[in-house]
């Protein structure tokens, strides 16, 4: 959000949740739909004081959620305030199959524009598509492109590992992996990365959903656009003094969380988002 600020954009509080366990907090259940009531009704709240201040269409909700994105949108269609305004996602809800199954969250997100941005990966790439072959033979689909940036991610931590040679000294290590990053090439190309530890480059498809004229599905989810590097940001002018409200996913992070996401991730690299952030800040 800072980029967006700093074009003259407005980040407000927002409402934050804390998502409930198991498959429960995307269930369809009557008693999921009262829980998320509460927190959309304070959405709605937040949205209309921004409305009256900005205008409708000066004001997004910018979305961070997994799952609960199809029962979030069921309820937030009975709220009129909450369909007036853009809606933005993020790569945990980018082609999520629930919503496009459920035709209430569906309506919501076409009326509402719901725009999701992931990774985007070559798909001309043959080493890409050797490896997006093995993984579809093994999970019965096609991967996120997330997968294919955490098979990149440990195989520059795997070269790390091996030139560093168990090495205790934290230094050394942190340098090696940046040097090896910085001139790595993988299945999904340049692996550089910035200060924040991010890849330095990369583009990024958006998705949304659409209506489909197919007879087995009423909506499907259609790339709409990319974000490439080194392109000039003609759609600056277009975000300056917009504002985007948080409905975001509250995550208490504390070591063993990291050190099992990261086990999840060895065992299962499909699980792996960000990892090289994460990789990098263990590092830092």
């Amino acid at each position: 959000m800072f980029d967006f600020e700093k074009l003259g954009g407005t980040v407000l509080s927002g409402i934050g949740y804390i998502p409930y366990t198991g498959d429960f907090s995307s269930s369809l259940n009557r008693i999921n739909f009262i829980i998320w009531s509460q927190d959309s009704k304070s959405l709605a709240s937040e949205v209309s004081q921004a409305v009256t201040h900005y205008g409708a269409g000066k004001v997004g909700v910018y979305l961070v959620s997994f799952d609960e994105v199809a029962p979030i949108f069921i309820v937030a269609q009975n709220l009129p305030v909450l369909s007036d305004v853009k809606w933005f996602g993020s790569d945990g809800s980018v082609l999520n199959n629930k919503l496009v199954k459920n035709m209430d969250a569906a309506l919501f997100a076409v009326k509402t524009g719901f725009v999701n941005p992931i990774y985007a990966i070559d798909n001309k790439s043959y080493k890409l598509k050797l490896i997006d072959n093995q993984i579809r033979e093994m999970i019965g689909r096609a991967p996120r492109a997330y997968a294919e940036v955490t098979y990149d991610a440990f195989w520059v931590a795997a070269l790390t590992e091996n030139a560093t040679s168990g090495t205790e000294d934290i230094n050394y290590l942190k340098k090696t992996f940046v040097r090896i990053a910085n001139s790595y090439t993988g299945i999904t190309g340049d692996t550089s990365l910035d200060e924040a530890g991010d890849r330095k480059h990369g583009d990024y498809d958006f998705w949304a959903i659409k209506p489909s004229n197919s007879t087995n599905n009423n909506f499907v989810w259609t790339k709409v656009g990319r974000t490439q590097v080194n392109v000039s940001d003609k759609h600056a002018e277009l975000l300056k003094n917009n504002t985007i409200i948080y409905y975001k996913k509250m995550r208490l992070v504390d070591d063993d969380t990291v050190h099992n996401t990261l086990i999840k991730w060895t065992i299962n690299p499909i699980l792996g988002i960000l990892a090289w952030n994460t990789l990098y800040n263990l590092l830092m």
